[in-house]
């Protein structure tokens, strides 16, 4: 399998401060789930706001994974061991 292609979430500063505010005055772990889902989607690991999208070629499909900082750079740190 080829490596993954990744790209960078651009989120400008002023947008992602507005997401933040929006997600701590939600009360209801669904409701923010839910929201988060639909507006930037969620890492793959934690469940955080991410800032990498990792695309896989495999076979005749294309798997896109969304990944935060933090989950990014533990997949980074591994690869790196192999």
């Amino acid at each position: 399998m080829k490596k993954p292609v990744v790209t960078d979430i651009k989120l400008p500063k002023e947008k992602q401060d507005k997401l933040n505010s929006v997600m701590r005055s939600i009360k209801s772990e669904y409701r923010k789930s839910i929201y988060q889902r639909h507006t930037i989607g969620r890492c793959t690991t934690c469940g955080a706001i991410p800032t990498k999208i990792l695309s896989f070629d495999v076979e005749d499909a294309k798997l896109i994974e969304k990944y935060c900082d933090k989950c990014f750079a533990k997949l980074d740190k591994n690869e790196r061991r192999r």
